[in-house]
């Protein structure tokens, strides 16, 4: 299970998405019918968050359904990994009010993975509604949160120079948004040219 889905997030980096997709299927298979609900709504959540970037919004909606059924019984971390992945599958599909309210919930909560993404994306939504100054915030919050490797740490600067971009933009600094984006081409630039496999290597 762990090996495919590594192999998902190789794929997920390399561009292929479908690829991932496929990988994480072969996760689930391996994880079905062993006791091991959380492991499978976790995937079940991936998989959601994958089809929304490809804009599959009602197939995303049906594998959420699918993970809150098998987070059903399990305790409050599980519920605030779902409260995330619903707010990123919201958030792809522009629904911004909802992904706000579900990844400050998520935050506020129990959410014990993925802390630093989950700020990232609060600050996405916070700055898309403009709300700046909670988004600046946001954006302090993310940079105190603590990073794992699942977190793809090397992928962190140009992510941040992103989510600053956004918040200039919000505000209507031009300017500042061209340089904070440059700041971000050039992060990811240098980390795929220091990594031939990609940010996962180089995280």
């Amino acid at each position: 299970q762990g090996s495919w889905k590594t192999a998902a997030t190789g794929a997920l980096c390399a561009g292929d998405s479908e690829l991932a997709i496929e990988r994480l299927e072969h996760a689930l298979a391996a994880a079905r019918g062993r006791g091991v609900e959380r492991s499978e709504a976790r995937i079940h959540g991936d998989v959601a968050r994958i089809l929304a970037g490809l804009g599959r919004h009602d197939a995303a909606a049906a594998r959420l359904a699918t993970a809150a059924r098998l987070a059903g019984d399990l305790d409050e971390p599980a519920h605030a990994q779902l409260d995330r992945d619903r707010a990123l599958v919201a958030l792809a599909a522009g629904r911004l009010d909802e992904a706000e309210r579900l990844l400050a919930r998520a935050l506020d909560g129990a959410l014990a993975r993925g802390r630093p993404g989950a700020r990232l994306a609060h600050v996405e939504a916070l700055a898309g509604l403009g709300r700046t100054e909670e988004a600046r915030r946001a954006l302090r919050m993310a940079t105190a949160e603590p990073i794992e490797p699942d977190d793809l740490p090397a992928t962190l600067v140009p992510r941040l120079a992103a989510q600053q971009a956004a918040i200039a933009a919000a505000e209507g600094d031009q300017e500042q948004a061209r340089r904070r984006l440059e700041e971000a081409e050039s992060a990811w630039t240098r980390l795929i040219d220091a990594s031939p496999a990609g940010p996962v290597a180089a995280g």
